[in-house]
């Protein structure tokens, strides 16, 4: 695969803000519009930094007009790996240059999906971004995406309200299980939205199997509302609909700094969370691989790195950002966050390979069993809760309510098998045309999505029959 060299993007002066650079010259009166296309889960606040800054770098240092055209199809990460997938099953290019945020985990599947052109960053630039973060890669070695951002998960919660239900302050995930939160969590859709299922990954992985499955079970019960996105949780725990939920670091600190209210907080669960990267990516049949390039570099240089922690009102700056920059040298600015990253104790290990295997699986098995079937689980847990009987019968009917729907073994191999297919289809779509070539990859793809639906709805009789068995057990019928 050819290997995309760029040299001398930028001049890299080590302390230098940007307005020392040499100034290009202006583009010419009627110069064209140059486009750069991104699909991304991203906010519009962050959108609308990334315009105006690269707009003005274009201009300024390469006398170019550049413009970004964001797309997102709706549905957060979930939806855009669909369709970026779609797009390439049907050998229709991916519509777009870059694949922005969303999380190491979606750029590494894109990658062994071979969706991605890797990049060789100018080498200055990589210098002060370290290799890795609490033993997670930064930057794939061969260049096939580059963390732009770092990204941790915890609870977003409301002190006072958690002191009045009852339970405290949560610490740790298992916190939020209590029955005393039961229509108190806010949560979004593991299936649509990339941190929320990162969420969900990681008390799987911080826990077991088997004893975080009865968490996220027991969390998804205690949930008011599943919106699409990540922002939910923090929206809702903002404006008082919500005692606690699971939260994105940054998107906690905007929540909390706007609402203004001394009581929100946000923790990161001790030795039970992870750090990881938000990378960007060059897409496979990018439209202007060159323009992205630059884009990529911008987003990695210094002054790009600054607009993750600038103020509004510094240099042109339009929102707070509140995120943890890649560049390390940026945490002895007094904006910076107060928690350095490359600071934190990894005691807890993420393998985000083991995430990578699985997540298609266990994506659609929390959609199911803990989205599309709540209003039947949360009845069941408050029939549980409810249910003054013996306390080992009542212990029956959690394990019952809680037990995952496939063994992890199990899980691991179902999504051995459909990797298996992708794979294969994927390698028909390579391969040098021949008469039934099109034609198999297409039966390949078809069975495979049917398959997914078969279970959906397997799984979508049997979690109703379960919980709505618990909700009769404890109502004594």
């Amino acid at each position: 695969m050819k290997k995309h060299w760029v040299g001398g993007l930028f001049v890299v002066l080590a302390g230098l803000p940007f307005l020392f650079r040499p100034a290009a010259e202006a583009p010419p009166a009627g110069a064209d519009m140059e486009t750069l296309i991104i699909v991304s889960p991203h906010r519009r606040e962050l959108r609308d930094e990334y315009s105006r800054a690269f707009r003005d770098y274009m201009r300024n240092s390469h006398g170019r007009n550049a413009q970004l055209s964001w797309r997102d199809p709706g549905g957060g990460t979930g939806a855009i790996i669909a369709d970026l997938r779609a797009r390439m099953a049907q050998n229709a290019g991916p519509g777009a240059d870059l694949f922005f945020g969303g999380g190491d985990v979606a750029h590494i599947d894109l990658r062994k999906a071979s969706f991605l052109e890797p990049v060789a960053v100018d080498p200055e630039i990589l210098a002060g971004i370290p290799p890795a973060v609490a033993n997670r890669p930064i930057y794939d070695p061969e260049g096939h995406w580059h963390g732009v951002a770092l990204a941790s998960f915890g609870i977003i919660y409301h002190d006072g309200l958690a002191r009045r239900l009852g339970p405290g302050p949560p610490v740790e995930w298992s916190d939020l299980t209590d029955s005393r939160y039961f229509g108190w969590l806010a949560s979004g859709n593991p299936m649509s939205s990339g941190a929320v299922y990162t969420c969900y990954e990681t008390v799987l992985q911080a826990y077991g199997y088997e004893e975080g499955w009865r968490i996220l079970t027991l969390m998804a019960a205690n949930t008011r509302l599943f919106g699409e996105s990540a922002s939910v949780a923090p929206t809702e725990v903002a404006s008082g609909d919500a005692a606690a939920g699971m939260a994105i670091e940054n998107y906690a600190t905007t929540a909390i700094r706007n609402a203004g209210d001394p009581e929100l907080r946000f923790t990161l669960p001790p030795g039970l969370t992870q750090i990881n990267a938000d990378p960007i990516s060059l897409l496979r049949g990018a439209p202007n691989p060159e323009l992205a390039i630059r884009f990529i570099e911008f987003c990695l240089s210094p002054e790009g790195q600054a607009l993750l922690i600038r103020k509004p009102g510094d240099q042109g700056q339009l929102h707070d950002q509140n995120r943890y920059p890649v560049l390390e040298e940026l945490y002895a600015d007094p904006n910076a966050p107060a928690a350095n990253p490359f600071a934190f104790d990894p005691r807890f290990q993420f393998d985000p390979l083991l995430d990578g295997r699985r997540r298609q699986v266990m994506e659609l098995m929390a959609s199911v069993w803990l989205v599309d079937a709540h209003p039947w689980l949360a009845a069941a847990w408050r029939a549980v809760i409810e249910y003054e009987g013996a306390p080992e019968k009542k212990e029956d009917m959690i394990r019952v309510l809680t037990r995952p729907p496939l063994t992890e073994a199990d899980a691991l191999n179902l999504a051995g098998q459909w990797e298996e297919a992708r794979a294969e289809a994927r390698r028909l779509g390579r391969a040098p045309a021949a008469p039934d070539g099109p034609r198999e990859k297409r039966r390949i793809e078809d069975q495979l999505a049917r398959d997914r639906m078969e279970l959906r709805r397997q799984w979508g009789i049997e979690s109703l029959a379960r919980y709505e068995a618990v909700r009769r057990a404890a109502a004594g019928r």
